[in-house]
Parts: C-alpha cells; structure tokens; sequence
C-alpha cells in the first residue's frame, strides 16, 4: 500500500467518522444551544478538510498511475465516495431544516457547495477517463 492510498484510506474513515458524529448529535442533541452549534461547527469543518484531502490525494493518485483504466478506477472511487457525502449531506440539511435549528447557515451552504462541485469534478474526471 502506498503512502497516497493510506492518507486517501485515513480520510476517508474520518469522513465516515466525521458524518457518523454529525448523525449522533443532530439524533442525541445534548446541551446548551451554543455548545450544539459549536459541535456541529467543529465537525463540519473537521469534515472538510478531510473532504478536500481527498481530492488532492487522488489528483497525487493520478499523476503517478500508469494507464487510464487505473485512473478511470481512482476517480471513479472519489466520486462514489462523494455522491455518498452528498447524500448524507442533503439528508442532514433537511433534518435541521425540519427541526428549525440550522446554526450557522452559511456554513452548510459553502460545505453543500463544496462537497457538491467535488462531485460533479470527479464525476467529469471520471466520465472523461473512462471513455
């Protein structure tokens, strides 16, 4: 295993780790309100830079692969990582949503933004590669 796939590997059980907590507090809310929104704060942003480490991993991934079918297979691993974000990411913006509690707006929105343009890349990168 390279050192790419462990960092990639390592992001990605702490992007899982990461939505895991996010679905623990929004289910298990405990606290003061502002201990809340910093929770959620600290694990949106804890979860970001995992989200864009990914990406960089896999453009490290790319410039050392040696054919386009392992490339194809790389980016198309990224993006079914980020489709499942995105999912995840949507499911929870309509929970707070629901609940009225959304701290914070701004936040969501640029971490949709994100997580949602990484998709789309890696879906492009993916399709280019794979034809």
């Amino acid at each position: 295993m390279t050192v790419l796939t462990e960092l990639k590997d390592a992001s990605r059980d702490s992007i899982e780790a990461k939505q895991q907590e996010l679905e623990r507090i929004l289910s298990e809310p405990g606290g003061t309100k502002d201990a809340l929104e910093k929770e959620l704060r600290d694990a949106i942003l804890d979860m970001l830079s995992h989200v864009r480490s990914v990406y960089e991993v896999t453009v490290a991934q790319v410039r050392q692969a040696d054919d386009l079918d392992e490339i194809a297979a790389l980016w198309k691993d990224t993006h079914e990582l980020y489709l499942a974000s995105l999912t995840l990411w949507r499911s929870t913006m309509l929970k707070l949503e629901q609940s009225g509690a959304i701290p914070e707006p701004e936040l969501f929105r640029y971490c949709l933004d994100l997580i949602e343009k990484l998709e789309r890349a890696s879906r492009e990168h993916y399709q280019f590669h794979a034809e």
